[in-house]
């Protein structure tokens, strides 16, 4: 993997806002694929090219150049669902999660990627204050309380809701 390879990512991509076939055509030859339309195949290769990225210390510059397109508005949403959810770093995602504005995440895009998150310390984070995440909501941190399986978390977070309902 090097910047090169990122870059000429990036440049089909941004092909996508003027012409999505050659954007896909040229997407099928860069992931080396004989059908792009096969997601199984596509998704894998995605996933590699992802792993390859971190491996290779890249995922800084892969960052850096996802900033510069956050405006652009094709490139941003095949980047959220299609390349982010590959991630397999922790702090990476936790870096995306708290910093969503500057990469132009959606809030289905951040619900994801928490999703992702197998630290339980991060995850206790974003159940605690779910209200400060687009997307998330009192369903999700409870599904995150779940995926925790920390009882005194559940206990703290009934108080914190009766006393809310009191207060009203």
């Amino acid at each position: 993997m090097n910047k090169e390879r990122i870059d000429r990512l990036f440049e089909i991509l941004n092909l996508g806002n003027v012409d999505e076939d050659k954007m896909i055509q040229e997407s099928q030859n860069f992931f080396s694929m004989e059908e792009f339309y096969n997601e199984e195949e596509l998704e894998e290769k995605v996933g590699n090219f992802m792993q390859d990225i971190e491996k290779s210390g890249l995922i800084d510059y892969f960052l850096s150049k996802a900033k510069e397109n956050k405006e652009n508005e094709c490139v941003r949403g095949i980047l959220g669902e299609g390349f982010y959810v590959f991630i397999s770093d922790d702090s990476i995602l936790d870096k995306l999660i708290e910093n969503s504005e500057e990469y132009g995440l959606e809030p289905y895009v951040i619900t994801k990627l928490i999703d992702n998150v197998k630290d339980m310390t991060l995850l206790k984070k974003y159940a605690q204050n779910y209200k400060d995440y687009d997307g998330l909501n009192v369903i999700d941190a409870g599904n995150l309380l779940e995926r925790i399986g920390d009882a005194r978390i559940y206990k703290r977070m009934d108080r914190k809701l009766e006393r809310r309902q009191k207060n009203k």
